[in-house]
């Protein structure tokens, strides 16, 4: 790594080694393993003024010499004499000694881009191609409509924006009213896109049905009819449609009404499928109606979660720029090699140049640090998580839970408790769930970045066996996700490390007494639509909710008075209202004595 410089990047270098626009160290090489070192001809020289690289023949610029100088030519060079006369007046030598000027051929007027001399005519062949391509007519009506549009992009977002933070605040009044408005919704787009398939069906058989007939002439009639009387006669069906014959459907040269019949076909029966499920959660629909009030009553206690994504952003940003910093380090610095070059002069000799190698090392570097950025990547959304969930579920049990009996004997604040206890347990648990997610992860970026590579390959059974494999890890790291996401809450209000929280954590997701997996499905669907805080906030809950039954085994009749609340038959206002005004978190908590609790 002590050859790596960014610096490099930004001025680039000239063939021997010297940075452009800083003073360079002399480089040591070996002219052969044995020998000693020696420095390299025409290194660590002092290019402070020199901050711009020109390459002395840009038709081969990885075949041909690289000078620093002081500024890019601004006329067109053609003779040696104008070589001199750029030496002479602007500074600009463009030889590395007497003997190795450049050839007599044509250096043209040069542009500075990003500290590179680009030759004019290039640069004026790039503008008339990019305005080419804005005269397009596709792109030009795109163009001119994100112009045009650009204001009102702006308000919609600052709308959008707007509209999230009263969300918020209303899905506590209208829960219900969303609720069931999604149930509804979803059985509208199931059924209608079916019939939407079954009616593009009817349209393409009849239309394909008229077209036979009034093509149909005498002679294909009887060329037709001659083998149909040596068969059993076609089967006519009426099972979807009136007279239609899937004997002749199938021998329809148009495939399109044969492959909407197909669709159709799926269509209904997932259709019938979302139907059925639709119909069995309505029924619990109270249930997630409580669970969006307990989130909106968290989230309006606790305002600040919201802010907890930008956060999570900020520090994956500067991950970004630490790891993008490292990777220009690392691609900086192979081992220097030489190797010889004509030198221009028209002569058939050749000059020594060195450029730079990444090595086996630098390379694994650079996957390690691949690596490492998405694990911590992984590592900061899931203390993002255990943040949110612990404050949510420590405002569960200190205010929204119905017994009181696992709540804090002393008040204390969830927001502060839970960044607490995050940073002094739960840094291990947060790190071994966010490992895991890489060891799938990661496989799956380099497949895709192996069949990326693979495009001019011609073997598609490889191909598919690839995709094949990014799906299987696509679905293992979902399954992960989903455990990891319901770990972590659990590793909040527990305590628990990983694996033990883990093992916890499918009893009470399948607890026989309630169907907290259909329940988790579709408040993870519904929130998913509004905010990842909000959805946070109604998985938490909802796995408190499933926690405190637990725990209320030993009291059946608390236990049942939990579900008949939960169920929305016992509303409970006189404590509904004492708890829902305990809102405010760093003041006292109502921890008197519930009526019959010690009973």
């Amino acid at each position: 790594l002590d050859n790596g410089d960014p610096y490099r990047i930004v001025f680039g270098s000239d063939s021997f080694g010297n940075t452009c626009g800083r003073n360079n160290s002399p480089i040591w090489i070996r002219s052969n393993k044995s020998g000693p070192r020696e420095q390299f001809e025409f290194s660590g020289q002092d290019m402070t003024e020199r901050r711009f690289m020109l390459p002395l023949n840009v038709s081969q610029a990885f075949d041909t010499i690289w000078a620093c100088v002081h500024k890019c030519p601004e006329k067109t060079i053609t003779s040696y004499e104008e070589v001199r006369s750029e030496a002479v007046e602007h500074r600009n030598s463009l030889c590395v000694d007497h003997e190795s000027a450049v050839s007599v051929t044509e250096q043209k007027h040069r542009v500075d881009i990003l500290n590179r001399c680009i030759p004019e005519d290039l640069m004026s062949f790039g503008k008339k191609l990019f305005e080419k391509v804005l005269e397009m007519d596709l792109i030009r009506g795109f163009l001119h409509d994100l112009i045009d549009a650009s204001p009102y992009l702006l308000q919609m977002c600052l709308l959008a924006l707007v509209l999230a933070v009263l969300t918020v605040g209303l899905l506590r009044f209208f829960a219900a009213v969303i609720v069931y408005f999604v149930y509804l919704a979803v059985v509208l787009l199931a059924v209608g896109f079916s019939g939407s398939v079954w009616y593009a069906f009817l349209r393409a058989y009849k239309s394909s049905t008229e077209e036979r007939s009034a093509n149909f002439t005498s002679k294909d009639l009887e060329t037709v009819t001659k083998p149909a009387a040596s068969r059993t006669q076609n089967l006519a069906t009426a099972v979807l449609f009136k007279d239609v014959d899937f004997d002749k459907l199938l021998n329809f040269e148009d495939t399109t009404t044969l492959t909407l019949l197909a669709l159709g076909i799926g269509a209904t029966v997932i259709s019938v499928f979302v139907v059925a499920v639709v119909w069995c959660v309505i029924p619990r629909g109270k249930k997630m109606v409580r669970l969006f009030k307990g989130a909106s009553l968290a989230l309006s206690a606790m305002p600040s979660l919201l802010l907890q994504p930008l956060f999570s952003a900020v520090m994956i940003l500067m991950m970004a720029v630490y790891s993008l910093s490292v990777v220009l380090v690392l691609f900086t610095a192979g081992d220097m090699v030489s190797r010889r070059i004509s030198n221009g002069n028209g002569k058939d000799d050749s000059i020594l140049v060195i450029e730079t190698n990444m090595t086996r090392t630098t390379k694994l570097m650079m996957f390690y640090q691949f690596v490492g950025f998405v694990w911590v990547t992984e590592f900061f959304m899931a203390c993002q998580r255990l943040f949110i969930a612990g404050a949510v579920s420590m405002y569960y049990f200190d205010v929204l839970s119905m017994s009181r009996r696992f709540a804090s004997p002393t008040p204390r604040s969830p927001l502060r408790c839970s960044l607490w206890n995050l940073l002094r347990y739960h840094l291990g648990s947060a790190a071994l769930g966010a490992f895991i997610i890489t060891l799938v992860r990661v496989p799956r970026y380099l497949v895709i970045w192996t069949l990326a590579r693979m495009r001019s390959v011609e073997n598609v059974i490889l191909k598919k066996i690839l995709y094949v494999f990014v799906w299987i890890l696509g679905c293992i790291e979902n399954c992960l996700q989903y455990i990891n996401y319901n770990v972590f809450t659990v590793i909040s209000y527990s305590g628990f490390s990983f694996c033990p929280a883990a093992k916890m954590l499918w009893p009470t997701l399948s607890h026989p007494w309630f169907p907290l997996l259909i329940m988790f499905i579709c408040s993870y669907q519904i929130a998913n639509c509004f905010l990842s805080v909000y959805e946070m906030a109604i998985d938490t809950i909802m796995l408190c909710c499933a926690e405190e039954l637990v725990l209320l085994r030993d009291n059946p009749e608390m236990a049942q008075q939990f579900r008949d609340y939960m169920d929305g038959t016992c509303e409970m206002k006189e404590r509904s209202v004492r708890f829902i005004r305990a809102t405010a978190v760093d003041e006292g908590y109502p921890l008197n004595a519930i009526d019959g609790e010690e009973k």
